[in-house]
């Protein structure tokens, strides 16, 4: 992610949904020369003058009130629960980071993270959790004993905003409860009234908007606050932490981290809140429970800017057809797999946010491939040259009287030299250049060349402007833009030529019994993975005809059999089974180009 100045922030700057998405999201853009943030214009967002407070920590803000019509590398959304139609359509197409998005955009979003824990379940997990981006506190309360005794100085703060009106009525409360507390009750920039002290009330302070809340939140014995950042800045600077939640949502979020709160019964009387507060300090559990929770978390930090210079930008939409805002299949940590919605299409594709470089490097086919298979590259080439024969007849079958293959992604050429054995004019392309200097030093009468597809010249590198057969054995799924592979693919095609490729089968016996799992293990650079209908729908869309499916790769161990029937289903009769209903891990394709030879 080079250009820094092309990221568009996206925050929540609605009254009710706080002031904490639009805190952080200043926060992260003041590590970056220029702070653009798009906030529409309407009756329930922010005033300029609380936007301005609430932004102050950015020297080089620029925030679009209207349509932001200039084309962004990258979207940054922290809006809490987003619609479709809240983002402009033009914006679709852009790379969207989500974070902690509950509405449309966590299934729809490039990338989703989560700072704070939420509950979405499995199928809407996000590719990362944590909160080491959060702008945590750097003083901390020194260790030592703690008991309801110690308890003298109480930091009470909702938000920026309040919506619920928590401190008034927790500083009505103060008043009545008999202690020793002293309670410093923050109005935030939002409120949409300031506190009123009751008279004769000197246990009470209100400090008004502070510039950095989190930096004094150590000098408190105890902080009362809602579920969201303060409770774990708080908890980061060492202090006691106690949560009343305006909503049972609120609750179950607490729950589930491990926050100590009070029981939404104090929701009937709220003036016997703090009643209800002495009483759960009493029990002695809830030291423990900060303390056991501050010890599970990771509290490190980590630059959010530095994440995001080596995050590679990637859209959502479909790599083949263009489409939009399509079905999420799975999230991982560095990678997003969707299915393209268009009954046109339905390519099952990938996005990779951490991409490796120099992944075809001699290794790739000396120590990478003998790990895989138990020997290198080279030691099976006969073998592979073999698998080579089989391939040809197949094409033979299509009885076209073709002279001159191209073999993108020919590695060390095996498949080149059984296509000359059968006296093809053979030529190969691949990335690797020791692979290309082995072709044409040791395979007589076959040219290759070392280059991207991409930039591919036939006339340059073979004297030539098109080819009979162009084939690409488990090459497709290593483009990031299979679209104009098949573009190009066509063009190059003489009138009446043949594609012939290989891939891995995304309805395989692997990716139908344990999809999670065969996308979990999926290398990361198959941005795509391909199965028979959503090949067939797309070769026809790039101008090919007779299309022709053959299924390999049958693994019928991988096919779960319960003990009682494991000694009638044995290894022949499963293999019969996934044969039956095409259960191979891979297949291959062979199609003809539309027009006359």
């Amino acid at each position: 992610m080079n250009n820094t100045d092309k990221i568009l922030f996206i925050p929540s700057a609605r009254k009710g949904n706080g002031t904490g998405h639009l805190k952080r999201c200043a926060f992260w853009s003041s590590e970056l020369p220029v702070q653009n943030f798009y906030i529409p214009d309407g009756e329930d967002s922010f005033s300029p003058e609380e936007l301005e407070l609430i932004t102050s920590c950015c020297s080089q803000k620029n925030i679009i009130r209207k349509y932001p019509g200039e084309r962004w590398d990258l979207i940054i959304l922290d809006n809490r629960s987003t619609t479709a139609d809240y983002l402009p359509a033009e914006l679709h197409d852009i790379p969207i980071i989500a974070i902690d998005e509950a509405g449309y955009w966590r299934r729809h979003a490039s990338f989703v993270m989560d700072i704070l824990p939420g509950i979405y379940g499995e199928k809407n997990s996000a590719n990362r959790s944590g909160l080491s981006f959060m702008d945590l506190p750097q003083s901390r309360r020194a260790a030592g004993s703690r008991s309801s005794e110690g308890i003298r100085n109480v930091l009470i703060s909702f938000g920026g905003e309040d919506p619920a009106g928590l401190t008034q009525k927790i500083m009505d409360s103060f008043f009545l409860h008999q202690s020793e507390w002293s309670g410093t009750f923050v109005q935030g920039p939002s409120f949409h009234q300031d506190l009123k002290e009751k008279e004769n009330c000197p246990k009470s302070i209100i400090l008004k908007s502070p510039d950095n809340l989190k930096n004094i939140l150590h000098h408190y014995d105890l902080v009362l606050t809602s579920f969201g950042l303060t409770a774990f800045e708080a908890l980061s600077a060492g202090t006691e932490v106690f949560l009343i939640n305006p909503s049972e949502y609120h609750d179950r979020l607490s729950v589930k981290v491990g926050f100590p709160l009070l029981n939404k019964g104090w929701k009937k009387k709220a003036s016997l809140m703090l009643q209800e507060l002495d009483k759960a300090l009493l029990k002695g559990s809830f030291f423990e429970q900060n303390k056991n929770l501050r010890d599970s978390l990771d509290l490190s930090h980590e630059n959010f800017s530095e994440w995001l210079s080596k995050l590679t930008a990637v859209s959502s939409t479909c790599p083949v057809c263009g489409g939009r805002n399509n079905q999420l299949l799975r999230r991982y940590e560095n990678k997003s797999y969707f299915r393209c919605h268009s009954k046109k299409c339905g390519m099952v594709y990938m996005l990779n946010f951490r991409e490796k470089q120099d992944i075809y490097s001699t290794a790739y086919f000396f120590e990478d491939y003998k790990k895989q298979y138990g020997k290198t590259y080279l030691q099976d080439f006969e073998h592979i040259k073999q698998s080579g024969f089989s391939r040809l007849k197949n094409i033979e079958k299509l009885q076209f009287h073709h002279k001159s293959l191209l073999d993108i992604g020919c590695a060390f050429g095996p498949f080149l030299s059984a296509a000359a054995d059968k006296g093809l004019e053979s030529y190969g392309l691949d990335v690797s250049e020791a692979a290309v200097d082995y072709i044409n030093k040791n395979l007589k009468g076959i040219r290759a060349v070392s280059t991207p597809f991409e930039s591919f010249n036939p006339e340059e590198a073979f004297n030539c402007s098109g080819f009979d057969i162009i084939s690409l054995w488990y090459v497709i799924e290593h483009f990031r833009d299979p679209a104009f592979v098949l573009r190009r693919v066509c063009a190059l095609l003489n009138a009446g030529g043949i594609l012939a490729l290989s891939t891995p089968n995304g309805r395989g016996v692997s990716g139908t019994l344990n999809r999670k799992h065969f996308l979990e293990i999926s290398p990361d650079d198959h941005y795509t993975v391909w199965d028979r209908n959503s090949a067939r729908k797309i070769l026809t869309n790039a101008g090919f005809t007779r299309i022709r499916f053959v299924t390999t790769g049958y693994h019928p161990e991988r096919i779960p059999v319960k003990l009682p029937f494991r000694k009638i289903m044995n290894k022949s009769i499963l293999l019969w089974i996934s044969k039956l209903f095409r259960l191979g891990d891979t297949f291959e394709i062979y199609a003809v180009k539309k027009g006359k030879s």
